[in-house]
């Protein structure tokens, strides 16, 4: 005999008329009653049909026997197969209670039928119906020859030749490739082209990348909702995998678990699992937008566990539990609390490196530092683009930008110069790479993160889209850095981290670079951030003590110890009277400076009629310069279009009240303030109108100047003589 079911049906329907209740079963014809034994048993046919297609060819069937509610199976080498058949018995018992409720309906004219038994809303028909459509449709791996206990099984296993394989498995490349990953792309395959009840559940060994909605058909598949938890794994130490999965399937939603697991027996420079999900191929026609994933869980890959690549628009991702990825540098801090005083060089999580050459590039952006190392960290590049590395050096306590590598060379770039080498030699360098979450380009954005967790990763997340995502809460430990957001030179704007939480990492913040006129970072409740460890890598090095602000911490809001900061940018050429602020802060050197109405409604209903502007002068100036404090269109500045603004060293510091008369009249706007009148000058340019007491440097009456002073009478001296 083959190893093919030799369904008793006639054996079933004579036992169902045994043991059920007779006023029930015997109001069923033989052929109502044969129909509904086939569409509840098919599922549970259809089982062991799949187990007898697994038996070797020598392996067939002896006997098969219904032995009171169960199917026995017997093969020729002695095991016994069972088939529950017992829920079928169970339900036809069950409906002596609807029969009593139905009887008044009358028998019919084909006997007691399922479709005049009224259960709720149905008929027991249109139930067996949905449970017919429901088995139809229910797809999983396992239907495709899915093994899934987690080991490496090759095509090799099954198969001769590759193309023998390829009969079964199309995608196949070799018969090295694993038969749970051509059994997950026949899956795939077919959801890509039919509506299924999808379920994922499988846990897979993948010899290369899973790839959805990679190939000719593109990004658009049928089945849009996937249940089910899915574990793929690589533990490979010869040949690179770039990643284990990609999801380029617009629009999907998977409601279950997906986890990955990549290589523990090797030192992370020395990994050859480079990423675990990348979501989106990198282009620009949204192929991987509107994304709901639910939970993802990576460890142990040497650059990314997730990606969200350039056209992961509008992603949703409730939970990530992500850990051991790349390096974290292995900084520490010395006896006396400096951080970056040596490194730990642990060959599992830190890459550690020395310097054998050094050259400096001077200029403003584009200098840096090409050193010439013993090790470099990978160059690699996920989706199109590459994610950020980052270098820390002995002796030093900023996380360098990495901007070059030359692999011809054994030559990295960094941002900015290191600091002179008469003042620091720089030995050793700890590598900071690796991303939990790497979210990058300028078609990528607009997402919403539940809880979002990072451990030992080189840097947990990166925000690396122009457009932000909203964090529910952002837990970050024993990280090179915690969080980065922006890339030398590509800004983002608009993340907002409701809650925070930050323990142990080299780094808890850097800001890599920002938009300026849009809001950057808005980080809320925490627990554990501290200033210290926050670092702005946007300034270059300038002058000959080699100094470098960190002053660009712009459009932000941050809460340190329970307290509110607004980190905003100060105005430059402009400033924009409708701010809600009432003490407005610019930076100007000399030269114009336009006053404007953003909106002036605002103004006018929130009754923002007076506006201080504290204007200080920029580090590059020596000296003092006038400014031309100009009018917005329609509008007068103390009666004329603009106004001359006279440098004070300190600050110049003026008060703008706005008067909007009736809207027939002219808008009109007074300034006050010592910086309205000159400081200095002959005799015949002395101010008027000034307050008592200010004090004017007359140029006429001494060569340097004499200082003199406006009293209720006039000019006077320091004697109080009229002069």
């Amino acid at each position: 005999m083959s190893c093919q079911v030799n369904f008793p049906l006639q054996d079933i329907v004579l036992l169902l008329r045994e043991k059920i209740s007779p006023e029930i079963i015997g109001a069923v014809s033989e052929e109502k009653l044969e129909e509904e034994v086939l569409v509840f048993i098919q599922p549970k046919l259809d089982e062991l049909q799949e187990q007898l297609s697994k038996l070797p060819p020598e392996v067939h069937i002896v006997t098969q026997i219904l032995e009171d509610t169960s199917l026995k199976t017997t093969l020729n080498n002695g095991k016994v197969l069972t088939s529950d058949f017992s829920p079928l018995f169970d339900r036809y018992d069950g409906l002596l209670s609807l029969y009593n409720k139905n009887v008044e309906a009358g028998a019919g004219a084909n006997g007691w039928a399922t479709d005049m038994v009224v259960e709720g809303d149905l008929t027991q028909k249109q139930i067996n119906q949905i449970q017919k459509l429901k088995s139809e449709r229910l797809v999983t791996p396992y239907d495709f020859g899915a093994i899934g206990d987690g080991v490496y099984h090759k095509l090799s296993e099954k198969y001769k030749t590759l193309d023998d394989a390829q009969v079964k498995y199309p995608t196949a490349k070799s018969l090295d490739d694993s038969i749970d990953l051509c059994a997950l792309e026949s899956f795939f395959n077919h959801c890509q082209d039919n509506i299924v009840n999808a379920n994922i559940t499988l846990d897979a060994y993948v010899n290369r990348p899973l790839e959805l909605g990679m190939g000719a058909k593109g990004a658009g598949f049928k089945t849009l909702v996937y249940y089910g938890d899915l574990v793929l794994f690589n533990n490979q130490n010869d040949t690179e995998i770039t990643h284990l999965m990609r999801i380029n399937a617009k629009d999907t939603v998977w409601l279950g678990k997906l986890r990955f697991y990549g290589s523990t027996t090797v030192a992370v420079k020395d990994r050859k699992q480079l990423a675990a999900l990348i979501v989106g191929d990198g282009g620009t026609d949204g192929s991987a937008g509107r994304i709901q994933l639910r939970s993802v869980t990576a460890f142990y890959f040497k650059c990314a566990g997730l990606v969200l690549a350039n056209d992961s628009i509008f992603p949703r991702i409730d939970y990530i539990n992500i850990g051991w990825i790349g390096s974290t540098s292995g900084a520490w801090y010395d006896a006396n609390g400096t951080m970056g005083g040596n490194f730990v060089d642990n060959t599992v999580a830190n890459h550690t490196a020395t310097i054998t050459a050094r050259t400096d590039i001077e200029g403003d952006l584009g200098q840096r530092s090409v050193l010439t190392v013993s090790s470099l960290p990978p160059q690699y590049s996920i989706a199109t683009e590459y994610a950020p590395r980052m270098v820390m050096f002995e002796g030093d306590n900023l996380p360098y930008i990495i901007k070059d590598i030359d692999v011809a060379k054994n030559q990295i770039s960094v941002y900015p110069k290191l600091k002179n080498p008469a003042t620091t030699n720089y030995n050793r360098l700890g590598y900071i790479y690796g991303t939990g979450l790497a979210w990058q380009g300028n078609n990528a954005g607009a997402g919403a993160f539940g809880h979002i967790q990072f451990i030992t990763c080189g840097i947990g997340f990166w925000g690396g889209s122009l457009y932000g995502a909203n964090i529910n809460y952002l837990s970050t430990e024993w990280c090179g850095v915690g969080f980065t957001l922006g890339r030398a030179w590509e800004a983002v704007m608009t993340y907002n981290i409701n809650s925070g939480y930050f323990e142990a990492n080299v780094f808890d913040y850097v800001q890599q670079w920002e938009a300026g006129q849009y809001p950057l970072l808005n980080l809320g409740m925490n627990v554990g951030l501290d200033i210290n460890l926050i670092a702005e890598m946007h300034n270059h090095r300038f002058g000959a003590d080699d100094t470098r602000l960190q002053d660009k911490f712009d459009s932000s809001s941050i809460t340190f110890n329970n307290r509110r900061y607004e980190l905003v940018r100060p105005y430059h050429s402009s400033v924009d009277l409708s701010d809600p602020r009432d003490v407005l802060p610019a930076i100007n050197s000399g030269g114009e400076l336009q006053l404007t109405f953003s909106n002036f409604n605002f103004n006018s209903k929130f009754k923002m009629y007076t506006k201080t502007i504290v204007i200080s002068s920029s580090w590059a100036v020596v000296g003092g310069y006038n400014i031309t404090l100009k009018a917005p269109e329609g509008w007068t500045i103390n009666g004329e279009t603009s106004l001359t603004l006279y440098f004070k060293a300190e600050a110049t510091v003026v008060t703008v009240t706005i008067l909007e008369q009736n809207y027939w009249r002219n808008k009109v706007m007074f300034v006050a303030g010592e910086s309205i009148y000159r400081p200095s000058g002959t005799t015949a340019e002395r101010p008027t109108n000034v307050p008592v007491g200010y004090m004017y440097l007359d140029t006429t009456l001494a060569a340097s100047g004499k200082p003199i002073y406006k009293s209720v009478n006039g000019w006077v001296d320091s004697a109080g003589a009229a002069v």
